[in-house]
């Protein structure tokens, strides 16, 4: 349960700078639009351009974190059900091969 809460924990984390990513480069792709006459009077597409890039890298590196998290969620969760249920078998056979309880008993469980 402690490697699901901290899985959870660190793709909520990691969500939330995604969508603070996205709300930035929104915001100022509004902000360059909105102000596109001043932004070539004065010369400052290189500019713009250079910050949009920034931001859409920054958010570009956290969707890869997001997905490589993701990705390992699935395997992680099989392990621990296969561990689970191994360690769940070990002990119904320890009772079953120690005589305190009968096979059907085991299975019905």
């Amino acid at each position: 349960m402690f490697i699901l809460a901290k899985l959870g924990k660190k793709i909520r984390r990691v969500t939330r700078r995604s969508l603070e990513s996205w709300a930035k480069m929104l915001g100022k792709l509004g902000e360059a639009i909105g102000a596109i006459r001043v932004v070539k009077v004065y010369n400052q597409q290189e500019y713009e351009h250079g910050i949009f890039q920034g931001i859409n890298r920054k958010l570009l590196k956290q969707q890869f974190r997001i997905a490589k998290i993701d990705a390992a969620t699935g395997p992680i969760l099989e392990t621990l059900g296969m561990i689970a249920g191994s360690v769940g078998l070990i002990f119904g056979a320890q009772w079953v091969f120690g005589g305190t309880m009968q096979p059907p008993d085991f299975f019905a469980l």
